[in-house]
């Protein structure tokens, strides 16, 4: 089994993240580290990460509704409030993808690297709705939310990579506050925020209803719920 199969089936992230642990130099096959992805284990083998041992484990999956002021990482040791803290210590877990700090709603964690990278990937088209709410500014409002819509619909660049098309639709307006629903089928990071900024809105709350089949439904906030994929593979993923 490759490496980095190994270390996603022991619940260090996806096949991906887990690939930056392997070069930081932090994996060891029998006492020796490894340094390439390509490096191989087999049953006998010790594998150890940061002097631990480590070892596949039986899948677990939640679904949380992330509060605001959670960051979605495992990564920060910084972070006082991390979104692994409101499920289960054990297994370890980790989220599959994110939601920055101050957004809400759900996100699914996992021990499970191969579910978690085919999630994650764009070339699956998953989808993940969005429920927002944002201020537009008081100059060329209507010229503002035509260009809002716009640029979902079209893409914008963040950094040098331009987004995929997104389904926006207008769904509340009071004043200058615009609620929109939104379908992304990729994930950049703060892709919503950014592109209403272009757009001259600024976000006031962000919540993540839905992720391909799995909805936040009334899952209280900071609570989670375990489910059990009934198909991991093909694209075709049902909760």
């Amino acid at each position: 089994m490759r490496i980095n199969k190994y270390l996603a089936s022991c619940g260090l992230g996806s096949r991906r993240s887990v690939e930056k642990l392997i070069l930081s130099g932090d994996i060891s096959k029998n006492g020796r580290k490894i340094e390439s992805l390509s490096e191989d284990v087999k049953t006998e083998d010790k594998i150890e990460y940061k002097g631990k041992r480590v070892k596949p484990e039986a899948f677990s999956y939640y679904l949380v509704n992330k509060p605001v002021g959670y960051v979605s990482t495992v990564s920060d040791p910084h972070a006082q409030k991390q979104i692994v803290d409101l499920v289960p210590k054990e297994p370890k877990v980790f989220p599959v993808g994110r939601l920055d700090r101050e957004s809400e709603g759900l996100i699914i964690l996992t021990n499970d690297g191969d579910f978690a990278q085919e999630l994650i990937h764009p070339k699956y088209d998953h989808e993940k709705e969005y429920e927002v709410e944002a201020e537009g500014p008081k100059d060329g409002f209507n010229l503002h939310l035509d260009r809002a819509i716009r640029l979902f619909k079209c893409g914008v660049k963040i950094g040098n990579i331009k987004t995929r098309p997104a389904q926006v639709n207008v769904v509340g307006k009071v004043g200058r506050i615009v609620n929109f629903n939104i379908v992304l089928k990729e994930g950049r990071k703060r892709q919503i925020r950014i592109t209403l900024d272009k757009a001259g809105f600024c976000v006031k709350k962000l919540k993540r209803l839905r992720i391909q089949n799995w909805v936040l439904g009334d899952l209280p906030v900071g609570k989670y719920k375990e489910f059990t994929p009934l198909e991991k593979a093909g694209g075709s993923l049902d909760g």
